[in-house]
């Protein structure tokens, strides 16, 4: 038996049911494939739902599938969108009802389901994407970004993205041009280290840039080689 409806916009793709507002009450989050749109149900607590802002992803055509997960581990949960042409994935960190649009991952060709996993079983949500046209299976590893720095790490003349977290480790994203970065390689330390102590240059001249950690727990400098 139905006990309540309500209308929506655009016909949905996908539907996923979480907390975005911060208020405890579930809310309805839907995706409209050919728009690249992500409509928002608010809960009024007590089952009605309103709609909440739109949120406006990068155009792309076909199925578009949601996630929603804690991946950053702060307490708020996040949205994945997987689009089925360009096979993109964005991440949407929620922030207590607002989103900041992360860069896009360029997931395998032809991108159709998209979910949120410990696939390392290290506590921290892991991005599983899985492809229709070949089957594929593709995971970024998530180790709760606190920052990062911006260089060309491979020389290709594109800017990579270089992350740390809580983890010991840095995390190397290259940059696909348009804005997105592609393929996290994780270079483990020996200890945690934050963005203010991060550097990169060609430190022992051999015309490829390395990445400097400075670890103010085992008061030593750590140089890590990336390619």
């Amino acid at each position: 038996m139905v006990t309540s409806s309500f209308p929506l916009v655009h016909a949905p793709s996908s539907v996923v049911v979480a907390d975005f507002d911060g208020d405890t009450d579930l809310d309805i989050a839907t995706g409209a494939p050919g728009l690249s749109r992500i409509e928002v149900q608010l809960n009024s607590g007590s089952g009605d739902f309103v709609p909440g802002s739109p949120i406006g992803l990068m155009p792309a055509t076909g199925e578009l599938h949601l996630a929603a997960g804690d991946v950053d581990g702060d307490g708020d949960p996040d949205l994945a969108a997987a689009q089925q042409v360009p096979s993109d994935v964005n991440v949407l960190i929620g922030q207590a009802g607002q989103w900041m649009v992360t860069p896009t991952l360029d997931a395998v060709s032809g991108t159709r389901r998209v979910h949120f996993a410990d696939g390392d079983g290290d506590g921290i949500r892991d991005l599983v994407t899985i492809c229709e046209t070949s089957p594929t299976v593709a995971t970024w590893t998530s180790t709760a970004f606190t920052g990062g720095l911006l260089a060309d790490f491979d020389g290709d003349g594109r800017l990579d993205l270089i992350a740390v977290g809580e983890l010991p480790a840095v995390s190397v994203l290259r940059g696909d041009g348009d804005g997105g970065f592609v393929c996290e390689q994780v270079f483990e330390l020996e200890a945690p280290t934050t963005r203010d102590l991060l550097a990169a240059g060609d430190v022992d001249g051999d015309g490829r840039m390395e990445i400097v950690a400075g670890e103010p727990d085992l008061l030593e400098i750590q140089i890590v080689t990336t390619l």
